[in-house]
């Protein structure tokens, strides 16, 4: 306790703090390596709010000793269990070139490094020598981060400061069920844990929600193609398939009576809705109410 003390003391009276927002994006082997994000780093205006958003804090509590502090908010659909920073999800190639206080090689002291309960750290084993990547994985025994929500205690220690744990590094969050999300770190004034992306603007809207009976689900289609709307529950498994064929460019409309592929009515609590389109991926949260007899 008197140690936590003299390092949050420190940091009121002169230590760094950087915080920085990071946009996740989901990897798909078809677009680019920065689709929806300009050559600087900063978002185009088409850029939606990332289903998995990354905080990261940077303390400096003491000369020699620089902390990367990490908040996962998870606005998708699917648990999220691996969390990796400084690996290029697009290349496959690690960032990180820093070293962990410490680290052999092969251990890493356990003052060099924070993990929420029941979750695990380790360095990303890679073939380049000079540089690595930092990763926590949940244990069989741990709980991973669901769907609308957020968690924190991921850190990691360095003796000096290096870009590509903030500014510059990448990031990946592997969710079940579902393909990885990744995202460059980008600096930000956000100071608090960002809202997810199930409650930002969009074009998509669920009416009524909270809801015991039929559900309409709006939503845009930019192009003409294929489009994909399923219902969720928190654990990330699919409860059904509402819509699977194609639609035309413009307002699109689906609907939901609360039963799941097998024709029941799911029990109350919360859901989530998943739209895909050729060119985007849209969700929201749902509530359901018991059907009142």
């Amino acid at each position: 306790m008197r140690a936590r003390g003299i390092v949050a003391l420190a940091v009121v009276i002169g230590a760094a703090l950087v915080t920085l927002f990071v946009a996740s994006r989901a990897s798909c082997g078809k677009t680019g390596p920065r689709e929806g994000i300009s050559a600087t780093g900063s978002s185009t205006p088409q850029t939606e709010i990332a289903p998995i958003q990354v905080l990261v804090t940077k303390l400096i509590p003491q000369a020699g000793r620089v902390e990367y502090h990490y908040t996962v908010t998870n606005g998708s659909a699917f648990p999220v269990h691996t969390l990796v920073v400084g690996f290029d999800q697009y290349y496959g190639v690690p960032k990180l070139s820093g070293e962990p206080i410490g680290w052999d090689g092969d251990t890493i002291p356990s003052s060099s490094y924070q993990a929420p309960p029941g979750w695990n750290f380790e360095i990303q084993p890679t073939e380049e020598e000079s540089l690595m990547a930092v990763k926590w994985v949940v244990s069989k025994k741990g709980r991973a981060i669901m769907g609308g929500e957020s968690a924190g205690g991921f850190a990691v220690v360095l003796g000096q400061a290096d870009q590509a744990y903030d500014n510059g590094g990448l990031w990946t969050a592997y969710v079940m069920g579902e393909s990885p999300f990744w995202g460059a770190l980008q600096p930000s004034g956000v100071t608090s844990v960002p809202i997810s992306s199930i409650y930002a603007q969009s074009d998509l809207r669920v009416r009524p929600n909270p809801a015991s009976g039929s559900i309409e689900i709006q939503f845009a289609m930019p192009t003409s193609g294929m489009a994909k709307v399923d219902i969720f529950d928190v654990a990330g498994r699919r409860v059904k398939r509402i819509v699977d064929e194609r639609r035309a460019p413009g307002n699109s409309t689906a609907s939901w009576d609360g039963r799941d592929n097998s024709g029941k009515r799911v029990a109350s609590g919360t859901y989530f809705v998943r739209v895909k389109t050729p060119t985007t991926q849209r969700f929201a949260r749902i509530t359901w109410l018991p059907t009142s007899k």
